[in-house]
């Protein structure tokens, strides 16, 4: 993997407070910016760009924004399992995914 975030609670934050974070995190990842690859030199400047880790690390291929580990210390194994549902509850917009259905007409499944 070539592009981990992590991020350490010392258990001194609120869930809440740890649970932006990651709002934050994703709101970094969206970020756009120019490309600088000479290769793309010829198309319009507004097809040229990307997002801005992309261009920091442009080797990585996973699709997707780049993973964020939590590290929680200074916990007892109740109090972690507590503070990790509540961080989880409280991000879960920045990492839960979002059932649709398609109904494609050239689609069997």
């Amino acid at each position: 993997m070539p592009v981990l975030t992590v991020e350490v609670d010392r258990s001194t934050m609120t869930p809440a407070g740890v649970a932006a974070k990651f709002t934050a995190y994703r709101e970094l990842f969206r970020t756009k910016v120019r490309a600088n690859d000479p290769a793309r030199s010829r198309e319009e400047s507004a097809d040229r760009t990307v997002h801005g880790w992309r261009r920091t690390w442009p080797g990585h291929t996973r699709a997707g924004y780049p993973p964020v580990a939590l590290v929680v210390t200074d916990a007892g194994p109740l109090a972690l399992a507590g503070r990790q549902q509540a961080v989880a509850d409280l991000s879960a917009d920045c990492w839960r995914g979002r059932w649709r259905r398609e109904v494609r007409d050239n689609d069997d499944g």
